[in-house]
């Protein structure tokens, strides 16, 4: 998941989007039609009950109903799995010199059926030619397919994410 939806999914930015958008909608409502809006609490909040008028009931109004929508919109989505990153050491080590690599890296979605294709840039640390695989769901698995600049070619069987095996066969 990238940055901007994990801070869209946080509560703290949903309650400040709502909250703009009730200010904008109060007064939005408050040019229109002038100073008409009530909300009167029929059980106490927090120990209070309270009866508000003007421009901050029409804030409030329109808070608690964008609120009430939000939290059954968000009902409605299916629960997103964890996302997980990845560092991949291609084994065995011994088999990949100092050299330029392409490397392509198939994902197959166990539960959709879908694979894609994505083209990451190999590098080496302890010794090994590694691959970071970011954003990878519990369901997918990976398939690893690496060229040197001889074209001389390896390739892994699918292991799942989590627990990854990256024995490299020459192909």
């Amino acid at each position: 998941m990238s940055l901007y939806l994990r801070l869209l999914d946080h509560p703290i930015t949903r309650y400040l989007i709502i909250g703009t958008f009730s200010v904008l909608a109060a007064y939005l409502f408050w040019m229109i039609g002038g100073n008409f809006a009530k909300v009167v609490s029929q059980e106490p909040v927090v120990g209070v009950s309270f009866e508000l008028g003007g421009a901050i009931a029409g804030f409030v109004s329109v808070f608690l109903v964008s609120l009430w929508a939000f939290k059954q919109l968000n009902q409605l989505q299916p629960t997103s799995l964890p996302l997980r990153r990845l560092k991949v050491f291609l084994i065995p080590r011994d088999q990949f010199p100092e050299a330029m690599y392409s490397c392509k890296v198939w994902i197959y979605d166990d539960d959709i059926g879908e694979e894609r294709m994505i083209e990451v840039v190999p590098r080496r640390e302890a010794g090994h030619l590694t691959i970071d695989l970011r954003d990878l769901r519990d369901n997918e698995r990976f398939r690893i397919e690496l060229r040197n600049s001889t074209n001389q070619a390896w390739q892994s069987e699918y292991y799942p994410v989590s627990a990854p095996r990256t024995e490299m066969k020459a192909i």
